[in-house]
């Protein structure tokens, strides 16, 4: 290759000395004509040193990617070697559809559950990678107690499951489901779920007052906040999803805590205001009516406008 660049550049240099030298016709060139044919010439002697260039460059990037091409598919090889060692370490087996307890469970079949599970054939703890979950936690979804407890005392799921359980069965509203679950497991009750919500919050954007009692009895904090949600509150979860009967529980028992102390009253205020905003977002006109009427009997002018001011600052953050 360096072989024809050497000629073809030499070829070009040879054009232009009998450019300079020679006109058309064989005779001397006149000076102007000198000018014209050594540029013709010096442009044809690049363009086609610039054409051979080019050649050489792309012979050598094509060669580079042959010789690393083999060397990125063994690194590919080896991460998708060491991922199905990690799932298989930690003993959840991806797969790519539903299995067959999966399927059993979401179509309540405690029947086939139970056969699956005395075979003994079937790991329970496999992941669906579809929607990461698995079939104890799509039996909590669905509300089936009976199949949960089959798959609970066979599976033995960690507590971070079950408090993923708790999050989804509150959020469907079962409360057989989540009154089980705290008995099995009650320190999970406040814990959040990979999404930043507790039990309590996802109870209140479901609008389930019944639960949101339960978690209250329970101990679980309404001051608590989803710090992946931009400090959202279960009354704030209420207010965004337009459930009247959820915000005015949260309401009454935030109230209460608003007693303690200026404090207490003054985070009570913010987190009204935010409330506010969000269900105006939302065009919940009704219960922003609510709002607004409620802080105007129960709250000083003061805060009212600090209540404003969290409002107007609300949707900044949304």
């Amino acid at each position: 290759m360096s072989a024809l660049l050497a000629m073809g550049v030499s070829t070009g240099a040879s054009l232009v000395r009998r450019c300079m030298t020679r006109n058309d016709a064989g005779g001397p060139a006149s000076p102007a004509s000198r000018i014209q044919n050594f540029s013709v010439g010096y442009f044809g002697q690049s363009l086609l040193a610039g054409c051979m260039s080019g050649v050489m460059q792309g012979a050598t990037i094509a060669g580079r990617f042959f010789t690393l091409l083999p060397r990125a598919l063994t690194y590919v090889t080896a991460i998708g070697l060491i991922g199905e060692m990690v799932g298989l370490l930690r003993g959840r087996i991806v797969r790519e559809r539903p299995t067959e307890v999966m399927r059993a469970v979401i179509a309540a079949d405690i029947g086939m559950v139970g056969a699956l599970v005395r075979d003994g054939s079937v790991d329970l703890t496999t992941i669906n990678p579809q929607d990461n979950m698995t079939a104890f936690l799509y039996a909590c979804r669905g509300g089936n107690v009976s199949i949960a407890r089959l798959l609970y005392e066979s599976a033995q799921p960690s507590p971070g499951d079950v408090q993923r359980a708790l999050v989804l069965a509150a959020n469907r509203g079962h409360q057989e489901m989540v009154t089980w679950l705290v008995s099995c497991c009650k320190a999970v009750l406040s814990l959040p779920d990979d999404s930043g919500k507790n039990a309590l919050m996802s109870a209140s954007e479901g609008g389930h007052c019944n639960i949101i009692r339960s978690c209250i009895d329970a101990g679980v904090s309404t001051t608590a906040v989803n710090k992946k949600n931009k400090n959202a509150t279960a009354l704030v979860y209420a207010c965004a999803n337009g459930h009247m009967d959820a915000v005015k529980l949260l309401v009454s028992v935030r109230m209460m805590e608003a007693q303690k102390g200026p404090e207490e009253k003054m985070v009570v205020v913010c987190e009204m205001g935010m409330a506010f905003a969000r269900a105006t977002l939302n065009r919940h006109t009704q219960i922003a009516t609510w709002l607004t009427e409620y802080c105007d009997k129960n709250f000083a002018q003061e805060d009212q406008l600090l209540m404003t001011v969290w409002a107007l600052r609300s949707p900044e953050q949304s």
